[in-house]
């Protein structure tokens, strides 16, 4: 059994971890559930050695330990999954596996014997992974058993997952939950840190709730269910899951505003089709839900229609004009906004304060004559719209890599959405945002929609789609396999097409 006792973790005057407890006993599964920022993951990092606590206690088995880096922390036999991948692509699931360990360095490596003990490892842990495969040819719900298999490599008993489902589709979330009461079922114990609460209450045997660095309440299988559970996340009651945007008749007034026909796009500079011979439409004023499990050819697509990449054959057609050659500027002038899956990499300029990133769309029109930037006025129009979508703190000189990924994510947000836009392409908006965050952003796309604004929602969140789209659109290897008003979705069918069954 771990115990972490009182543990204390600052950085500057923040206190991310505040007289913080926790406790992991042999096959159980504890759920640590929270707001971003909330020192959720802070904690799992002192655990596992990433992170040194200013002050309190970690026990194993009643003795007081000290865990100064993961290297230890795998002598305790803890094991730790991070929310991001990190494969090297171009290697094999068994150079993955044993690379960084001392296997690989050995004056004797026998790399014949040493992979029939990874495969042997893989099917004893049920993962059914062939490790002779190219990992970045993988899925992403295969990825993710390779960082699984990677952290279990050495016989670990403590597994920590750090939103281990954020990528994947229903029959996935399944298997990976599947695994995890495996795992315990041979003596494991897990700590699962998630923001779907639908998965908490599917396999935790204990939940403890942080707000603020601190631990608001820990309560055991039987004793919450999700709308408590949301309440002592944000320590108010809020809007759970639950499908709202109905289904809209297409009147003849009602032209359709996007139009693709049988567009076809490489994967990056490989000969393989990421999206193959694909056609739909786009109605105006709907919202049109894009999903499937990652690696099916969203990305790609996204790409395209951001004017990132070019397609293969095809055309694209925005309220009848043929706009596949125009690049991301000629988009937006056409009326396009994109709000982008990655907004550290695509969508701010993180070491740039809010008003920088905000007008980086329109500084040299409305805020420049070329030599001179108009600061009063950049800093003057901006302040209402701050408080509009309650972007904290709420100074416009705040740089943006200071701000919690919530925040961030208004800061975009706001930008692209504050004018309402004719049509909004958003990818994963909510991705590692906390209930609250995430409430608002959905909130704010659903009044964009009534006010007329028309959404293309790329997703891997299922319930995300089911809730704001009015039609869903699933890709399986680069095909549409699923087209469907969401009031006659059937989730079983969406299961399987996903799955491409």
């Amino acid at each position: 059994m771990i115990e972490l006792k009182n543990i204390n973790k600052s950085y500057g005057h923040v206190k991310a971890n505040e007289d913080l407890s926790f406790k992991l006993e042999l096959n159980k599964v504890h759920v640590l559930a929270g707001q971003n920022g909330a020192g959720k993951s802070t904690l799992m990092k002192i655990l596992f050695g990433l992170e040194q606590p200013d002050n309190g206690k970690i026990l194993i088995d009643n003795q007081q330990v000290k865990i100064i880096s993961p290297k230890e922390a795998i002598i305790y036999k803890i094991a730790m999954v991070q929310q991001h991948f990190q494969l090297v692509p171009n290697l094999t699931v068994f150079e993955n596996v044993v690379l960084g360990t001392n296997v690989e360095t050995s004056w004797y490596f026998n790399k014949k014997e040493s992979f029939r003990f990874v495969q042997n490892k893989s099917d004893e842990l049920g993962l059914d992974i062939d490790c002779s495969k190219i990992a970045g040819t993988l899925s992403a719900d295969i990825q993710q058993k390779v960082e699984i298999l990677k952290a279990l490599y050495k016989d670990a008993k403590y597994l920590i997952l750090d939103e281990p489902t954020s990528l994947l589709g229903p029959k996935q979330i399944d298997n990976l939950l599947s695994f995890i009461e495996s795992f315990k079922d041979l003596g494991g114990s897990v700590a699962l840190i998630t923001h779907k609460l639908p998965e908490v209450i599917k396999v935790a045997d204990n939940v403890s709730v942080i707000r603020n660095g601190k631990n608001v309440c820990s309560l055991e299988k039987g004793k919450f269910d999700e709308k408590m559970l949301a309440r002592e996340m944000v320590g108010k009651d809020i809007q759970l899951y639950g499908n709202q945007a109905k289904t809209k008749n297409l009147s003849d007034e009602q032209k359709i505003i996007l139009k693709m026909e049988n567009i076809s796009i490489r994967q990056n500079t490989s000969k393989i089709l990421a999206v193959e011979d694909v056609s739909f439409e786009v109605p105006r004023q709907q919202i049109i839900g894009v999903g499937g499990v990652e690696g099916n050819g969203q990305r790609e697509l996204i790409q395209f229609i951001f004017g990132q990449y070019k397609n293969e054959s095809g055309q694209m057609l925005y309220n009848d004009v043929d706009v596949t050659r125009f690049d991301t500027h000629d988009r937006r002038k056409a009326g396009f906004s994109f709000i982008p899956e990655d907004r550290h990499l695509q969508g701010l300029l993180m070491d740039l304060d809010i008003c920088n990133n905000f007008y980086l769309n329109d500084l040299v029109n409305d805020y420049s004559n070329l030599k001179f930037i108009r600061w009063k006025k950049l800093y003057d129009d901006i302040e209402p719209v701050i408080s509009n979508y309650n972007i904290m703190p709420s100074n416009p000189q705040n740089i943006v890599s200071r701000l919690s990924g919530g925040n961030q994510q208004k800061v975009v947000l706001s930008r692209e959405t504050y004018q309402t836009p004719e049509f909004l392409v958003v990818s994963n908006p909510t991705w590692g945002l906390d209930v609250e965050a995430a409430e608002f952003v959905h909130k704010r796309l659903l009044e964009l929609n009534q006010q007329g604004t028309t959404v293309m929602l790329f997703s891997s969140d299922l319930n995300e789609l089911l809730k704001l789209s009015n039609r869903l659109l699933i890709f399986y290897r680069g095909r549409i396999t699923y087209d469907r008003v969401v009031d006659n979705a059937d989730l079983s069918d969406i299961s399987n097409a996903m799955a491409g069954l």
